[in-house]
């Protein structure tokens, strides 16, 4: 799944629309398969879906993280496009997500 995703990421930012749309397809048929007994519905994305390229790429980066969640490549993927997913602030007093992880 993550492998698909970036392959759709990569191709979306290098203007290849048609073929991030057939990787993103790719990753709804996976699901369809998986979650469709579970009612779950997952149609294949046609480009007259997206307004933007922007749109698509939203897209793609929303299925990689409902793929991956719990796992730190979310957190990485959410830095590095300065959040375009939109993933709420867990808290009223932080202005912007963490830029890095603490540990002791």
């Amino acid at each position: 799944m993550e492998t698909q995703t970036i392959f759709a990421e990569c191709s979306a930012r290098a203007d290849g629309a048609a073929t991030a749309l057939t990787a993103l397809n790719k990753i709804r048929a996976r699901d369809a398969s998986l979650y469709a007994g579970n009612g779950g519905v997952y149609m294949a994305y046609a480009s007259s879906d997206f307004a933007s390229s922007d749109a698509l790429l939203k897209e793609i980066l929303t299925e990689k993280y409902l793929a991956l969640i719990g796992q730190i490549e979310e957190f990485n993927d959410v830095r590095r496009t300065n959040n375009l997913i939109g993933v709420p602030l867990n808290t009223t007093t932080a202005t912007m997500l963490p830029q890095r992880l603490l540990y002791p």
